[in-house]
């Protein structure tokens, strides 16, 4: 069974059961309210071989993360779902073994190696040209990589063309039309805009940046300032499902795990197919393994929730977020500390927090490489997009995005 196939099967069966109760709005289109989670369900679920039980706390998981707590209600609601997806999955097989794909939609979560390509990429995704992320997709590559492959031509168009705005967007036009049609004329000529200015740092995007040695200071690994993401976090060091990762790689999996784990019942079943499916998120499959691994890990998630219940119940200050300021951590590094100011004023990642606890690791990188001077502007900019955008592989905005950053980096970086 292909996953077009599997994913049409899905979105039947949650159209069926209707777990979000959109059929209670009357201008609701049912075929419409379930595309999204049908096709990400389709690529977790393709050829897993899971069980009924683990199927529901997967499909919970997926709709709660997508739809909130409130609206995908509680993980009873899921059991005949959960049997019915389980049984249409039994008939699939994994997205990369199957027959007839193209090599393209079997790597659906590959980045471009080229530097320029991935650079491209960025651009095409934050200023989407095509408007993907305009409406919902059934394309198995997903919004944020539908530009993978007129990326990787963009980027080898580049090398012949002139820093020139105008030509840049033309070029751009030309082969984004091939690929996706009509585009939004605005958002053409911002990408070519910031084409044009990749075209004049190229050489910097380039360069890989050097290992640093943080010398004395305090760890940049961050633990979450909420103590229960703080042990689920330890939880996945420790079992480390998905092998490779650096220490506090799995900062972003606890975070959300916490928040689902909140909704969930302490079942080890449970909490095994919520920490498979949200590590699944967030790599891929070859790199999350199967659901059957992830055993001890959820009877140990669910020994920790049990005891956060307890918590919650008889001592619930123990459970406050615990504060963090980010100047407070940067009082002992003069030049940290100004890059942290920087960060908390641009604020690239948009969190719209005066204490800045995220940017600290950050901070204290930029500043060891700015430490002995900067070349130019572009340089700081360009380094500002890798060293903030490396957590989401690049895609974490554009280059023109850190253009004021950058400036101001240099500024500071000439002064110091």
């Amino acid at each position: 069974m292909s996953t077009d196939v599997l994913r049409d099967r899905i979105a039947q069966i949650l159209v069926r059961h209707d777990p979000l109760r959109a059929a209670e709005d009357p201008g609701c289109d049912l075929s419409e309210v379930y595309l999204v989670e049908a096709d990400e369900l389709a690529i977790l679920l393709a050829g897993s071989g899971i069980d009924a039980a683990s199927c529901a706390s997967v499909v919970w998981c997926v709709l709660t993360a997508n739809a909130g707590a409130e609206d995908a209600g509680r993980l009873e609601r899921y059991g005949l779902i959960g049997a019915d997806v389980a049984a249409v999955v039994a008939g699939s097989i994994a997205i990369g073994e199957q027959a007839g794909e193209d090599e393209e939609e079997v790597a659906y979560d590959e980045l471009p190696a080229d530097p320029i390509a991935l650079a491209v990429l960025a651009i095409l995704d934050d200023r989407d040209p095509a408007g993907v992320d305009d409406t919902p997709s059934d394309d198995p590559l997903g919004d944020d990589l539908r530009y993978v492959a007129a990326a990787e031509d963009i980027a080898e168009a580049l090398q012949t063309v002139e820093p020139d705005a105008a030509a840049c967007t033309r070029l751009a036009r030309d082969i984004l039309e091939t690929r996706f049609g009509s585009l939004h004329r605005a958002r053409l000529a911002a990408v070519g805009v910031e084409l044009a200015e990749l075209v004049v740092l190229a050489e910097f995007v380039r360069t890989e940046l050097d290992p640093v040695e943080l010398g004395g200071a305090s760890p940049t690994v961050e633990l979450p300032s909420d103590p229960f993401a703080a042990g689920i976090l330890s939880l996945l060091e420790r079992h480390d499902p998905a092998p490779g990762d650096s220490p506090g790689g799995y900062l972003a999996e606890a975070e959300d795990l916490a928040d689902l784990l909140r909704e969930a019942e302490p079942d080890s079943v449970h909490c095994a197919a919520i920490a498979w499916t949200v590590v699944r998120r967030w790599t891929s499959a070859r790199d999350a393994g199967g659901i059957e691994l992830y055993g001890d890990l959820g009877r140990e998630l669910g020994r920790l929730l049990e005891l956060y219940r307890e918590m919650e119940k008889d001592n619930p200050d123990l459970l406050e977020p615990a504060a963090r300021d980010g100047s407070e951590q940067l009082a002992q590094e003069p030049l940290a500390r100004r890059v942290h100011e920087l960060l908390v004023d641009h604020d690239p990642f948009g969190l719209g927090e005066p204490d800045g606890a995220d940017y600290v690791p950050y901070a204290r990188e930029l500043a060891q490489r700015i430490q002995a001077g900067s070349p130019s502007a572009g340089y700081c900019q360009v380094l500002a997009w890798k060293v903030l955008t490396e957590p989401w592989g690049g895609l974490g905005g554009s280059l023109g995005r850190f253009r004021e950053l950058g400036r101001d980096l240099h500024s500071l970086a000439t002064a110091a």
